[in-house]
């Protein structure tokens, strides 16, 4: 896609948020704003030595039901509105528990809300525990997951999610821009050989699940729960999603720093876990070998390895340069970096730096084969654009 091509679809883009955003500011919208809490959004959250970080978002109207298969283009179409057009609640006062300690929490102008509960003795036991996120008065209340981080861990793995575990083809707009908006978790495909690449990863070298693993995305916290269930339904390891807060306001959404978040959620993961080396997966796409780099530069001697996803490994496109042009920077400072093509070439490197087994390559060699059967994208497009032409026609 050409640099002049990008800014008319961000200007489309911001355009249209804006007129929406100006809707969301009429008598209706403000009052709808008042409405009772019906739903938190509780996401996954983390612990490290010290305690329990908590955060979600607190609506008037819990999101739609799990998308079917088979749902038509425009459920899928009106879910993702529905889903944009969230009615998130301010100044609402929660209560927080975790290992027997409760904190107050209170919704920012956007419905979000954010806990640390601070533990002495620390925080031990399964990978997965649950924490209790209540309205103050009691209403209505969520259990909350929470990934309680070994202690004996060493790796802690960060991978982006578009065209990293999720097929989206960012470098094929319409068609990544179609899919996003008519078809669901369900009909999406992960990138061949993800899920059991991941969960290696996971379990390392001692076939323990001990070392963590966080996603990072430029995805709004709309899309959460699609992307949660997309990665229960594939198998994916689940854990912390970062996104981004884009909503309906239009000045919140001019002055976004664009991908620059994810670089801000790797700066705090690396504070909060001192103590783990990391690996950095994303993809040629957009601007994962900037960030990840400037990650390996400001913090010499934690990157473990960086793995950069080829959105397109049958071409030398710019994408490849500049890629390329930022990874080959961090070389001199000794961490391995490789342009792959799919999760065998991942796998085996990581086998070959003691990060895996060498038992773990065969597993994802022959999960990259099943996968490499299922519908592309681009097989999707066309069935969705079948469909949707057979509506136009009746």
């Amino acid at each position: 896609m050409s640099d002049a091509r990008e800014r008319s679809i961000a200007w489309w883009h911001r355009a249209t948020l804006a007129l929406i955003a100006r809707a969301e500011r009429t008598g209706y919208a403000q009052r709808r704003r008042r409405a009772p809490p019906k739903h938190i959004a509780a996401y996954r959250a983390f612990a490290n030595a010290g305690g329990v970080t908590l955060s979600g978002r607190v609506l008037a109207h819990a999101p739609l039901g799990s998308p079917l298969a088979d749902d038509p283009w425009w459920t899928n179409l009106h879910g993702t509105f529905r889903r944009f057009a969230t009615h998130e609640l301010p100044e609402v006062e929660l209560h927080c528990r975790f290992g027997g300690v409760m904190v107050t929490a209170r919704t920012d102008d956007e419905g979000y809300y954010r806990a640390r509960i601070e533990l002495p003795d620390g925080v031990t036991g399964p990978l997965w525990q649950e924490a209790e996120v209540a309205l103050a008065d009691g209403s209505l209340s969520t259990r909350q997951p929470v990934m309680v981080v070994p202690r004996d861990a060493e790796i802690g793995i960060v991978s982006d999610i578009d065209d990293t575990v999720l097929e989206s083809s960012i470098t094929r707009w319409q068609t990544a821009l179609k899919l996003s908006l008519v078809r669901n978790a369900r009909t999406r495909k992960p990138l061949e050989g993800a899920a059991e690449l991941y969960a290696a990863l996971q379990r390392g070298r001692r076939e323990t699940a001990t070392h963590p693993i966080f996603y990072v995305s430029s995805s709004p916290w709309n899309l959460y729960d699609l992307l949660d269930e997309f990665m229960t339904l594939n198998g994916l390891p689940h854990g912390p999603i970062f996104l981004r807060d884009l909503g309906f306001d239009a000045d919140k959404f001019l002055k976004s720093r664009g991908h620059g978040h994810k670089l801000d959620a790797i700066r705090g993961l690396f504070g909060e876990f001192p103590k783990l080396s990391w690996v950095l997966i994303g993809d040629s796409g957009q601007h994962d070998p900037m960030l990840y780099a400037s990650a390996a530069r400001e913090f010499p001697g934690r990157v473990r390895a960086i793995y950069i996803r080829d959105v397109d490994p049958e071409l030398a496109s710019r994408y490849d340069t500049r890629a390329d042009e930022h990874l080959g920077a961090v070389a001199p400072l000794g961490v391995p970096v490789l342009r792959v093509r799919d999760s065998r070439e991942i796998a085996a490197h990581a086998a070959s730096i003691g990060l895996l087994p060498e038992a773990a390559k065969a597993p994802v060699a022959a999960e990259v084969a099943r996968d490499a059967l299922r519908p592309t994208l681009a097989e999707a497009g066309v069935v969705a654009n079948r469909t949707t032409a057979e509506v136009d026609r009746a």
